[in-house]
C-alpha cells in the first residue's frame, strides 16, 4: 500500500505540472477552438491515472525522487475512505436520477420528463438524452442537437476520466480546479461544434434554447453519469460572438496538444550508471592493478635499453 501511495503521489506531482501548463495554454490560446483545450485536459487526466511512467528524452517534467516515508497506517485508510465516498456518491446520484426519469416519455431523438428542469445525458453503456417537458419545437431541436453532439464526440467519456482522476487525487487542489474548468470547456466546445455553420439569427435562437433549459441543478456537473449544463451565461456570450477560427489558430491547438503529450505526459529518461562506479576498490583489485603497472614499466625499460634505439639531436 505504501508503494501504491508513493506512485500515486508521483503521478499527482507530474499531473499537476500538466494541469498548470494547460491552464497557461488555455489563457494563451483563447481564440483556439475549445475542443483542443478539452484534449489537453484529457492528457492531464491520463497522466494522473497512468500506473507507470513513460520515459522520453524530450520530457520537460522535473526529475525528482520521493523519499521512503514511513507513513502512519491511518493515512492509507483515510485516502481509501474518501475515494470510496466518491464512488458511493456517484452510485447514489445515478439511482436518484434514474428514479426521477423513470416515467419519461420517448420522443424522437431522446426522452421527455416533467420532473427535471435541465437537459442531461444519463448512462454510459446505453446513454439516453433527457430534456424537460414542455419545450417549444425550436428549443427542443437545439437542445437535442447539443446533447447528441456530446454523445457523438464522446464527451461523457472524457468527463468520466476527469472524475476518476478527481476521485483518486482528491487531496490535490489543482485537480479540483482542472475538473471545474474541464466541465466548462466541454460545454463550450460542444456549443462551438453546434453553431459553427449557423447565422446570427440561428445562434440567437440557440442561445434562447440554452437559457430556457438552464436549470438550477448544478450538481449535475459533479456527477460522472449525468452530463448536465454549466456556465450558461458565459456560453451564451460565446455563442453570440462566435467566429470561425482560422486554419493557423487551429494549428496552434494541434501543436499545443503534441507538445503536452510528448514533453509533459512523459517522464525524463534515467541515466544508466555502471554498478562498478558505486563500488569501492578491494585489496585484491588494487594488487592486480599494481601488477599490471609493474609489468608495463618493466617491458618499457627493456625496450629502451636495447642498442638499436638511438637518440639524435638536430638543429
Amino acid at each position: 500500500m505504501a508503494q501504491f501511495l508513493n506512485n500515486l503521489l508521483t503521478a499527482s506531482i507530474h499531473g499537476s505540472v500538466v494541469i498548470l501548463a494547460v491552464i497557461l495554454l488555455r489563457l494563451i490560446l483563447r481564440k483556439t477552438p475549445k475542443k483542443y483545450i478539452c484534449l489537453l485536459w484529457l492528457l492531464a487526466g491520463i497522466r494522473l491515472l497512468m500506473p507507470i511512467e513513460i520515459r522520453s528524452d524530450f520530457s520537460l517534467q522535473p526529475e525528482f525522487a520521493l523519499p521512503n516515508w514511513n507513513l502512519p497506517a491511518i493515512l492509507p485508510w483515510v485516502w481509501g475512505t474518501v475515494a470510496v465516498c466518491f464512488g458511493i456518491y456517484s452510485t447514489v446520484s445515478y439511482i436518484k436520477l434514474k428514479a426521477k426519469v423513470r416515467e419519461a416519455v420517448r420522443i424522437r431523438g431522446g426522452w421527455e420528463c416533467d420532473r427535471i428542469d435541465t437537459a442531461f445525458i444519463l448512462g454510459f453503456i446505453k446513454p439516453r438524452i433527457y430534456i424537460p417537458m414542455g419545450m417549444n419545437r425550436q428549443a427542443r431541436k437545439h437542445i437535442l442537437e447539443h446533447e447528441r453532439t456530446h454523445l457523438d464526440k464522446g464527451d461523457h467519456w472524457i468527463k468520466m476520466i476527469g472524475f476518476l482522476a478527481l476521485a483518486l487525487h482528491w487531496f490535490n487542489p489543482l485537480v479540483w480546479v482542472a475538473y471545474i474548468m474541464l466541465c466548462k470547456d466541454i460545454e463550450m466546445a460542444c456549443d462551438e461544434r453546434v453553431v459553427q455553420f449557423m447565422e446570427l439569427d440561428e445562434r440567437k435562437s440557440y442561445s434562447a434554447a440554452l437559457l430556457s433549459c438552464s436549470g438550477k441543478q448544478m450538481h449535475l456537473s459533479a456527477n460522472p453519469v449525468a452530463f448536465g449544463e454549466v456556465s450558461v451565461k458565459q456560453r451564451i456570450l460565446s455563442v453570440l460572438n462566435y467566429k470561425k477560427p482560422s486554419f493557423w489558430i487551429s494549428m496552434l491547438g494541434v501543436v499545443a496538444f503534441f507538445f503536452v503529450a510528448v514533453c509533459l505526459v512523459t517522464s525524463p529518461t534515467e541515466e544508466v550508471v555502471p554498478v562498478e562506479a558505486f563500488t569501492e576498490p578491494t585489496e585484491q583489485s588494487l594488487e592486480e592493478t599494481m601488477d599490471v603497472v609493474n609489468r608495463v614499466e618493466n617491458a618499457w625499460d627493456s625496450i629502451i635499453k636495447q642498442e638499436k634505439y638511438h637518440l639524435f639531436f638536430s638543429d
